[in-house]
């Protein structure tokens, strides 16, 4: 059911939004939501995590109406569908480039019956026979991540167009155009689902790894990191992300670290139970990814742990932290427990703002007891195809967006008639859209210019190759706008700076990252030698190109696996220790150089994606990327003459102070907001360390541990401390077993368990007496 929604109207705030039902603890480690974001989005759904299936991490492009529909059918005949896995999701492929010339709507490809939406329709049909439920793809671009149609400028169509076929799940994508701000563009498919009164769970991908607090207010869950790979290490490393999210999930809002890799190849068995277990632990949805036609049993009944589903569904909703570490030895000395934080679940900590003289710009608020009135804004007409964008102060004062004679522009009292207050705004209320100014001798927009001014300029128009190829950025976004129908903001889609690489580089290896530039035959920075054995030694640099932590930059030629790289015939150059993976130009036009999650797939009549294509010269020892060549049909492409090579440059300077932390969304407003409230940070610990221990707190006083080696040879002893897990040491706890489906004893102070490498004691510790 739906929760209930109040109108808040005071000098203050005017706004609605659903009312929050929180539960509050004060004990150590409870962290519930702290935001009532976690219900702003107002839908009711994934009050648990959602249990289903995708098909990316197996099928990739190669999904079709039958897949789904076998899944299906294996869902039921496994009995997964009784332990509450209901979600049958398609991924990327689904539909066609372009939409229908007469309607606009998105056209189901080939694979799923198309162009008749007839097909789709019929697999939604068949899943919900099932007792399952239908998911499905899009992306916040105009192209998806495939080059086929996205939603960006669409999306009270294309959320129509869900309802009209029963979907039930979106996975919205963040592909193309990623520099509007992810706050505008999300805001705009949350409204439009909304609008259609057919609510779904709304997953999306908002490029924000560091841990703030409107993501819940936006949508079900979030991408907390990078595209996963069947590799312990990719695995390990989206764990230290999500982590970073443990106060800022709840009920209706969870962080999601990406769909399961469960019965694919690349992970042990061992690796694999420790994958779902943390993954459960951390209020992750649990996503299968396999292709259940062919999964071995004893990978089977990893997914099918019903007290690790049960620890996943718990109605607390609390996530797991990473609460100690210990280096890898037996005697454990040094150990580093947690600070943790604990104050009540309702308190926040506030965010630095930097001093800046306001000019009607100003930090967006996102959740109910935040939006102030001074931030909320309305279209009045203004005659024929024109409009007033209009907000009344708390002393009745009409105010009004104003453009001034010196070609800025900024906020004024209302003055009825006024052409310099007109505007052509027709669609800023149903997507991001242009504010441009009622004159017939120019088309000038409102530009936000830094973040901090507006002023009047040139209309930008975007290429129309963005409307069939993937564009990763878009050249209007300091132009757009976006007013949303729920927070009745005005939302600029400008960002302060270009959106980073999800995956952050471990920066103590060295002090040079790998970047594009021009080509130059004479810069040794850009000259490698291909040794033997598939290392690339820089020579203008110390060290060899390795992947850390998915981004490629010079560190030592250790030769420990992230140093050795593969080429493929299709000239995709694929990390040794994870050969899913492909490094590619971030964004296609860089400069950082990242690891993808996938390589994309070729065929005979499309290739895959420009930017991990590379062509190494021998002679002048370059890498060149094919990046900013135009889509070639087939595999054939010329190297252009003017292309961008592989360098090794110092990392950039840090932002100046007065830079916005976190790329925060700006609102148009009558007042400078007051200084944002984000979740508090998670627990301190040495990530670095090998041994690790998680912990949440269940329903009934219980808690979920799991002790993990990360070790790489030896099983080790892994002690979870009471103190670590915020309990008093003279407590006793029956300790379960989750893997072994056995109990260990009754404990007290702690518990001890030996944990093979690269595996996972999954425990629930439950009150004794």
């Amino acid at each position: 059911s739906t929760a209930t929604t109040t109108l808040v109207e005071t000098d203050e705030t005017v706004i609605m939004f659903p009312s929050p039902k929180v539960a509050t603890h004060s004990a150590l480690l409870v962290v519930v939501s702290v935001l009532s974001g976690c219900s702003a989005l107002g839908n009711g759904q994934a009050r648990t995590p959602p249990m289903g299936w995708n098909s990316w991490n197996h099928f990739g492009g190669r999904v079709s109406a039958d897949v789904l529909k076998a899944t299906a059918d294996r869902f039921v005949s496994l009995g997964l569908r009784d332990l509450g896995y209901v979600y049958i999701n398609t991924d990327d492929g689904w539909l066609n480039i372009d939409r229908d010339t007469a309607t606009g709507r998105m056209v189901p490809g080939a694979n799923f019956g198309g162009p008749s939406e007839a097909g789709i329709k019929d697999v939604s049909s068949y899943i919900t026979s099932k007792g399952l439920r239908f998911g499905i793809y899009g992306a916040a671009g105009e192209t998806t991540c495939m080059s086929r149609a996205g939603s960006l400028y669409h999306e009270r169509l294309d959320a129509q167009t869900y309802a009209d076929w029963n979907v039930t799940y979106l996975k919205y994508d963040n592909c193309g155009e990623v520099n509007i701000q992810s706050y505008a563009k999300f805001s705009a498919m949350r409204d439009a689902l909304n609008a259609s009164g057919h609510h779904l769970v709304f997953s999306y991908e908002p490029h924000v790894t560091d841990p703030i607090g409107w993501p819940g207010a936006v949508g079900n869950l979030w991408r907390t990191g990078g595209d996963i790979g069947a590799n312990y290490n990719r695995m390990i490393s989206e764990l230290k992300v999500v982590n970073l999210w443990v106060h800022a999930t709840g009920p209706g809002a969870w962080g999601d670290a990406d769909m399961l890799e469960v019965g694919n190849k690349g992970l042990t068995i061992p690796e694999q139970r420790t994958h779902f277990a943390l993954w459960a632990m951390v209020k992750s949805p649990l996503l299968i990814g396999c292709d259940l036609t062919a999964i071995a049993p004893e990978l089977l009944a990893i997914l099918k742990n019903q007290h690790l589903i049960a620890v996943n569904q718990d109605p607390l909703g609390i996530q797991a932290a990473l609460v100690a570490t210990y280096p890898s030895t037996t005697k454990r000395p040094d150990a580093r427990r947690a600070t943790f934080h604990t104050t009540p679940a309702a308190a926040r900590v506030a965010e630095e703002v930097s001093n800046y003289t306001f000019e009607a710009l100003t930090d967006c608020r996102w959740t109910a007891d935040e939006i102030p009135r001074s931030q909320t804004w309305a279209l009045e007409a203004a005659g024929g195809d024109y409009t007033t964008i209009e907000q009344h102060d708390s002393q009745g004062t009409r105010m009004c967006l104003t453009a001034f004679a010196n070609g800025t522009v900024g906020i004024a009292t209302c003055v009825d008639g006024a052409p310099d207050q007109s505007w052509y705004a027709p669609d800023i209320n149903v997507t991001v859209g242009w504010i441009q100014e009622n004159s017939s001798a120019t088309a000038r927009c409102v530009q936000n210019d830094d973040g901090y001014h507006m002023s009047l300029q040139p209309c930008n128009v975007e290429p129309t190759k963005c409307n069939t190829s993937r564009c990763a950025s878009s050249v209007k976004f300091q132009q757009l706008w976006y007013l949303s129908s729920m927070s009745r903001q005005l939302i600029s889609s400008y960002t302060n700076f270009p959106v980073p690489p999800i995956a952050r580089p471990r920066t103590e290896y060295s002090s040079f990252t790998a970047t594009v530039a021009p080509c130059n035959a004479s810069d040794v920075l850009q000259q490698f030698a291909h040794q033997g054995d598939g290392t690339f030694q820089s020579v203008g640099g110390s060290g060899c190109l390795a992947d850390i932590d998915n981004t490629i930059t010079l560190a030592p030629c250790a030769r420990d696996g992230t140093n050795y790289f593969k080429m493929s015939p299709a000239g995709q150059l694929q990390p040794m220790h994870d050969t899913d993976s492909c490094m590619d130009v971030y964004n296609f036009s860089g400069p950082g150089i990242t690891v993808s999650g996938h390589c994309k797939h070729h065929s005979a009549t499309r290739r895959g994606s420009q930017n991990e294509e590379w062509t190494f010269d021998t002679t002048s020892g370059s890498l060149t990327s094919a990046s900013t060549v135009a889509c070639c049909s087939t595999l054939s492409r010329p190297i252009p003459a003017q292309g961008l090579c592989m360098a090794m440059a110092p990392p950039p300077p840090p932002p100046s102070p007065d830079v916005r932390p976190n790329n925060a969304p700006i609102c148009l407003a009558t007042a400078r907001a007051p200084d944002a409230v984000h979740p508090a940070p998670p627990p301190v610990v040495d990530e670095t360390n090998a041994l690790q221990v998680w912990a949440g707190r269940l329903s009934g006083g219980a808690l979920t541990v799991g002790l993990v080696n990360t070790d790489d040879a030896v099983a080790m002893p892994i002690t979870a401390a009471w103190v670590d897990l915020g309990l008093s040491p003279s407590k006793k706890y029956t300790v379960f077993d989750m893997y072994a489906e056995k109990t260990l004893g009754v404990f007290s102070g702690n518990v001890t368990v030996t944990v093979a490498s690269h595996d996972i004691a999954a425990l629930k510790l439950t009150p004794a007496e």
